[in-house]
């Protein structure tokens, strides 16, 4: 069975943490859910800024960003919009990757197996 909620007034690229627990009629406790999820920022990109637990910020991003949902050393492959590998190397957790050097516009960030949009401002 799935449940949901909505919550409001959220704010754009922002991680929030939550803990959920459901009670049947007599008020005990049935189920408690943990988790976190990163909002997105309307930034005209169809790709969500959340992928299988993993998470860019800041994204956009002007400097350097760092990967959220990585529990270990990951290997990251940065891929302009023709597919030219631009930035190949392993990242630590909360590590920032330098981008400073990248001209401004869409990325492929590959973390893992997982591909999410990078835009460089």
């Amino acid at each position: 069975r799935n449940l949901s909620c909505t919550v409001e007034n959220l704010n754009p690229i922002t991680e929030y943490h939550y803990l959920l627990t459901s009670y049947n009629n007599d008020n005990k406790a049935l189920t408690v859910s943990a988790g976190n999820f990163v909002t997105t920022d309307d930034v005209g990109i169809d790709n969500p800024l959340l992928v299988n637990g993993i998470w860019i910020y800041p994204n956009p991003a002007s400097e350097s960003f760092r990967i959220g949902g990585i529990t270990g050393e990951t290997q990251v492959t940065i891929t302009d919009v023709s597919g030219k590998t631009l930035i190949k190397r392993t990242v630590a957790p909360n590590e920032a990757v330098s981008i400073q050097h990248l001209p401004k516009g869409v990325y492929t960030v590959r973390a893992g197996e997982t591909a999410i949009r990078l835009i460089r401002k």
